[in-house]
């Protein structure tokens, strides 16, 4: 029973809920903007408000967005950086944006960068098999051909 419920909650994606006060005199019809304000503001929320009304829906954090997109970055032969990685698909820093800690995407550059990195892992693929075929030729020639015997 105990291991059924560990493994349900290491599915569970966890989220944090922000509790404001309204006011720290703790009584009923009373606010605080100034104190609200405060809060919203230490806590992150207004960052995260200001940034979604900026148009950069995703976010992803810089090893990530690095790990999962290099492979552009490594086609084009650029650095394996997040700066990279922008350079190699021409964007401007109106389509993404790279922080200290993450990358912040429009949702039709996610899209784009995306189908990119899918087209890089093709070609990465078609080129790994081309060189496989060719081992493989290049064996089977050599056991085909005929043996000359020195008596």
């Amino acid at each position: 029973m105990l291991r059924s419920l560990v493994g349900s909650e290491m599915c569970i994606r966890d989220s944090w809920i922000r509790c404001i006060k309204p006011h720290p005199a703790k009584k009923p019809l009373m606010f605080d903007g100034i104190s609200v304000m405060n809060q919203l503001s230490s806590s992150g929320v207004l960052g995260t408000v200001k940034i979604r009304k900026a148009g950069y829906a995703v976010r992803i954090p810089i090893d990530t967005f690095v790990g999962q997109y290099k492979i552009i970055a490594k086609a084009a032969g650029k650095p394996e950086t997040a700066a990279g990685i922008v350079e190699a698909c021409g964007y401007t820093k109106s389509d993404l944006q790279i922080g200290t800690k993450r990358a912040f995407l429009r949702s039709h550059i996610y899209v784009d960068i995306d189908g990119r990195k899918q087209s890089a892992l093709v070609e990465t693929a078609r080129v790994c098999q081309q060189f496989a075929r060719s081992v493989v030729a290049v064996s089977y020639t050599h056991l085909t051909l005929p043996t000359k015997r020195i008596v």
